[in-house]
C-alpha cells in the first residue's frame, strides 16, 4: 500500500494537568528539538474525520522559535523518524497554496484556513 504524505505542524495530546502553553513547548521540543518562547493561544478549530468517525478540537498556538547559538534561524531536527519524514519552514501563503493544490495538508490545517480566515490574515502581516 502506498503511503500518503501529509503535511502537519508539530503537535499532540495534552498530558493530564498540562496547560496549552506547556503542551506546545513540550511537543515542539519532542518533535523538532526546537526551543520556543512567547507561546500564546491563537485559536481552536473543529475537524471531523468521517473515515475514522472521529471529531477533534485542535488548539493552535503561536510562538517564537529560539535562535540558534549563532543567532540565526534555527533548523528543526527530525526527532521522531518513525512518525515524520522531515520539517520545513513554510509561510502561511505557501501553506494556502498547498491547500489549493491538494498537497496533502493535515485536516486541522485546512480547517484553520477555512474556519478562521480573518485570524490567519493577522499572521501574514
Amino acid at each position: 500500500m502506498e503511503q500518503v504524505r501529509t503535511y502537519a505542524l508539530p503537535g499532540g495530546h495534552l498530558e493530564h494537568g498540562e496547560t496549552f502553553e506547556q503542551c506546545a513547548a513540550r511537543e515542539v521540543v519532542e518533535e523538532t528539538g526546537l526551543g520556543m518562547h512567547d507561546i500564546r493561544f491563537f485559536t481552536a478549530t473543529n475537524s471531523v474525520f468521517k473515515e475514522s468517525g472521529k471529531h477533534y478540537v485542535t488548539i493552535f498556538m503561536t510562538a517564537v522559535a529560539d535562535l540558534d547559538k549563532g543567532g540565526s534561524e534555527p533548523e528543526a531536527q527530525r526527532m521522531e523518524p518513525d512518525k515524520c519524514q522531515g520539517w520545513e519552514w513554510r509561510t502561511l501563503g505557501e501553506t494556502r497554496e498547498m491547500e489549493r493544490t491538494g498537497s496533502g495538508l493535515f485536516q486541522p490545517l485546512v480547517d484553520l484556513m477555512e474556519q478562521r480566515p480573518d485570524l490567519c490574515r493577522t499572521l501574514e502581516k
